[in-house]
């Protein structure tokens, strides 16, 4: 059967759909007008198709996934419409393996995702992925710029703080596998996060120093956080520092969730953190890596 003849049954009120083509998936789905939650993987580089979802009568939850070829492609051509629709509750930015075939995003595509996903103040998930182009030349392609540059350091929390809807938060700064795709979260950067006190999830994969310094602040003001992620995030609890981070993190009593992993984490440490009521699981050995980000959901 062609594409469009597909019809959907017009009573569906919850439906996921994978775009290969802006024509016919949205013309189907603006058939439904019972349809309350839609999750769209986009592929996509034209605006107008996901404003036309903003008319569905029925639609409370919107959810955009920007997580196969062209990943980045799409996501900066459409990020301009992302606050635009009132029923975008989550976010999902996420390159994997695809920028090694179509190229790591460089500094100008990367800033446009992130001022259209801080602008888009409905969202209360979302997932990004912070990684960018290594090599100083902005003009270099896939091919010709250099692997081994330094990454770059990155501010990303900071424009974030606007989104008090969040209750979910992911960012990932390095690929998990070489490590040639990475970023390094400015210094402190993650101090700014302190303002969504709404979070009850949050994950900061790799980030290295950008959170040291403001693991205190956030333990203390986050406190309604059930799953904390810290992974390789330069936090070095054998530190009294870390410890005092440690000694705030034990305070968060709704935690269920917990991972410190490469972050120099003790015996020590971990008798610090006995005290979480609610705690179901704890990764904290360093060796304990996954091969991939997706493992965080």
């Amino acid at each position: 059967m062609l594409a469009e003849e597909l019809v959907l049954p017009v009573q569906l009120q919850r439906l996921t759909l994978d775009t290969r083509r802006v024509s016919p998936s949205v013309a189907l789905v603006n058939r439904l007008p019972k349809l309350q939650h839609l999750s769209l993987c986009v592929r996509f580089r034209q605006q107008q198709p996901l404003l036309q979802l903003a008319q569905l009568p029925a639609l409370q939850h919107l959810a955009l996934h920007y997580t196969a070829r062209p990943v980045v492609e799409a996501a900066v051509a459409t990020a301009a419409a992302w606050r635009l629709l009132p029923q975008l509750c989550e976010l999902v930015i996420e390159g994997g393996r695809s920028y090694y075939i179509d190229g790591v995003p460089t500094q100008r595509s990367w800033s446009a995702i992130l001022a259209g996903a801080a602008a888009a103040t409905s969202l209360t998930k979302l997932q990004l992925d912070a990684r960018m182009r290594p090599g100083y030349n902005e003009r270099a392609d896939h091919e010709n710029y250099s692997w081994d540059a330094p990454p770059r350091e990155l501010a990303v929390c900071g424009s974030l703080t606007g989104l008090t809807r969040l209750k979910d938060l992911a960012i990932t700064c390095d690929d998990g596998g070489t490590g040639k795709i990475r970023v390094i979260l400015a210094l402190g950067d993650a101090r700014a996060l302190t303002a969504l006190t709404s979070l009850t999830r949050l994950h900061v994969w790799r980030a290295e120093h950008g959170v040291g310094p403001a693991c205190i602040a956030l333990a203390c003001q986050l406190r309604q956080l059930q799953h904390l992620c810290l992974f390789d995030c330069g936090l070095q609890l054998v530190t009294a520092e870390g410890l005092a981070c440690l000694d705030e993190i034990r305070c968060l009593t709704q935690l269920t969730h917990l991972d410190l992993r490469c972050n120099a984490l003790t015996q020590q440490g971990l008798k610090q953190l006995t005290g979480l009521p609610r705690l179901q699981r704890l990764r904290w050995m360093e060796d304990d890596v996954d091969e991939e980000v997706h493992s965080w959901y």
